[in-house]
């Protein structure tokens, strides 16, 4: 998240500071929970917060008895066939060099490291490939993960900050009608 806490400093920046220290959901859950201040009463705005992404992988992990990664490769990875995708940090990395994902910078930093923090989990620890990814949102898209109701309501957009909007996990990006329409996973 891009919140600063009371000594100043997002999580973003501390894992840059830190990059050898592995951050458990459990941390990142009780920094957002103990440190950040709510933005308003519940159910009366939008905010983006990865925190809500790590509680639903929580949730998942308690009601299907098993652990994200698992989850993920059963539901969506083996049966569409990615097989250059994966939960960093948790799942088995395929033996493929295309597996081996590039290096990412942050200004003039190398955040490689940091980007495998364990801290990233369900709120964006997914590596893949821009064609695995083509297959899942199509499939997505096609009604093949979930059905066209629950994408509805996956896309019911609330203003998040121009030119976004936020749904359920997705985002709509409402470009000036010269530039066309986007719409994208958070």
């Amino acid at each position: 998240d891009t919140e600063k806490a009371g000594d100043g400093k997002n999580l973003f920046e501390l894992l840059v500071e830190k990059p050898e220290k592995q951050w458990t959901i459990e941390e990142t859950i009780a920094r957002a929970r103990d440190d950040l201040e709510p933005h308003f009463p519940p159910d009366t705005g939008t905010f983006y917060s990865d925190t809500n992404f790590q509680l639903l992988g929580m949730i998942i992990e308690k009601l299907t008895h098993k652990p994200l990664y698992l989850v993920f490769e059963d539901f969506f990875f083996h049966p569409l066939g990615l097989k250059h995708t994966w939960l960093s940090g948790f799942s088995e990395i395929p033996d493929v060099q295309s597996a081996i994902p590039a290096d990412v910078f942050y200004q003039e930093t190398d955040i490689t490291r940091v980007r495998s923090n364990s801290a990233y989990w369900a709120d964006g620890g997914i590596i893949s490939t821009a064609e695995e990814m083509i297959i899942f949102l199509k499939a997505l898209r096609e009604g093949k993960i979930i059905s066209e109701e629950t994408l509805a309501l996956m896309h019911n957009w609330h203003n998040l900050s121009f030119p976004m909007q936020y749904g359920y996990g997705t985002m709509y990006f409402n470009l000036p009608p010269s530039m066309g329409q986007v719409t994208g996973l958070a």
